[in-house]
């Protein structure tokens, strides 16, 4: 396939090469992934009918969200199973991450945009000086245009 914009070429020279994904993926995460992409799936099947419901007024299939929401419960507890969690693990850390952005207990605007929970984890970036020691860092060449104006390519 010819990529013709610098657009196109610019996504090609980025993307990570399946094969190169393929040979990398382990048997936990090709399970995981696959729970993971199941969840997702299920979530948009759900989203479809709460959309039918809500933009096209049809009423709601009950019946239809229940099976939804039990097919994303079976993938979410895959998910759980294959890293060693459990939902109360889940539900107990949810708690304490909800209780800390609305400390009353109850939903606003404004501690939904403060979002106390993050205040707590946000991270200066690292800058590197010169005589940093990389020896060991793998660093990977990302461009494949082989344009000589592309400083990645040099």
């Amino acid at each position: 396939m010819k990529l013709t914009t610098p657009y196109e070429q610019f996504v090609q020279s980025i993307v990570k090469p399946g094969h190169d994904i393929l040979v990398q993926l382990t048997p936990l995460q090709a399970s995981v992934l696959h729970m993971a992409v199941g969840v997702s799936g299920e979530a948009g099947e759900l989203l479809d009918a709460v959309k039918k419901h809500a933009i096209y007024q049809k009423q709601l299939d009950f019946d239809n969200v229940r099976e939804e929401a039990g097919d994303i419960l079976f993938y979410l507890t895959g998910l759980l199973n294959e890293l060693g969690l459990t939902i109360n693990e889940c539900m107990e850390a949810n708690v304490a991450k909800l209780s800390k952005r609305y400390p009353q207990h109850q939903y606003s605007n404004a501690a939904a945009i403060a979002r106390a929970d993050k205040l707590d984890m946000i991270e200066e970036p690292v800058a590197l000086k010169d005589d940093d020691d990389l020896d060991g860092v793998k660093v990977e060449r990302t461009c494949r245009i082989e344009d000589p104006e592309c400083e990645s390519c040099q």
